[in-house]
């Protein structure tokens, strides 16, 4: 059992049980990745990860990061719930520690942005304001 995620030039491969391989680019190189580990794969550059869980987050309708960029988070509660996020760009590149339910915006919001001192404003059904606390 593995978990994949892709995101424009951003690959993240987890392995919860056996073994999976990648190859992340048209090389020989294939990465063999035992269960407890993954990879995280930015262009050329690669990063070895490990972690604990049995199995993926998201079977439990939850989103986990153990380190992600905000615009890699905000994207896909965008993607989750089909909303926009406007937010100003000095944030997209802090690095987050975080998970967020499929069941509720409000929650997901919340956890996400209240940590990093900021809140939102919503503007529609689909688009939301992220503001920095003052």
């Amino acid at each position: 059992e593995f978990s994949v995620f892709a995101r424009d030039s951003l690959l993240k491969v987890t392995c919860f049980e056996g073994r999976v391989e990648v190859r992340p680019t048209e090389s020989d190189r294939v990465l063999r990745i035992p269960a407890g580990q993954g990879v995280k794969i930015i262009g050329a550059q690669s990063q070895a990860l490990s972690h604990e869980q049995r199995s993926p987050s998201w079977i439990n309708g939850i989103s986990s990061y153990p380190e992600a960029t905000m615009q890699e988070v905000l994207g896909d509660i965008e993607r989750q719930f089909g909303i926009r996020i406007l937010y100003p760009d000095s944030l997209q590149h802090d690095i987050l520690h975080t998970s967020f339910p499929h069941s509720s915006l409000e929650i997901a919001l919340r956890q996400v942005l209240e940590p990093s001192g900021l809140t939102w404003e919503v503007q529609n059904d689909t688009l939301i304001d992220v503001i920095p606390l003052q």
